[in-house]
Order: C-alpha cells, then structure tokens, then sequence
C-alpha cells in the first residue's frame, strides 16, 4: 500500500524549513521536460525508474504503479 506524502515531491524537511530535494527536482524536471517533448506516461516512468529515483525515500517501488 503506498503511503501519502506530506510534503510535495521535489521537497523536504531540514531544519524546521521545506526546502528543495535536488534528486528529486531533478526528476521533477526530467518529467516535465519528457512530457513536453512527447514521451508516454510509460517511457517517462520508466525513465526516472532507469535513474533510480524513488517516489518514497527507502522504498523501492515502481514508478509505473503511480501512471
């Protein structure tokens, strides 16, 4: 079952603050930059999936499983 996020993708807590995730703003990136160029939802995840960039830190889940 996955788990809800509390703060967006591409965000996390330090220090008290939310601030930038680069890994994961990469991935942001990455996603709106495949999307404009034309790829499926598929392509796309497999991608981010190729690069090994989890939606959850410390699970291994399939980014497929949120297309």
């Amino acid at each position: 079952m996955a788990k809800n996020r509390r703060i967006p993708f591409g965000y996390q807590m330090k220090n008290g603050e939310i601030v930038t995730e680069p890994k994961e703003m990469y991935a942001v990136s990455k996603i709106f930059a495949d999307y404009l160029k034309g790829k499926s939802l598929l392509e796309i995840s497999r991608s981010i999936q190729e690069e090994k960039i989890p939606y959850h830190p410390g699970e291994d889940l399939s980014w497929n499983s949120f297309c």
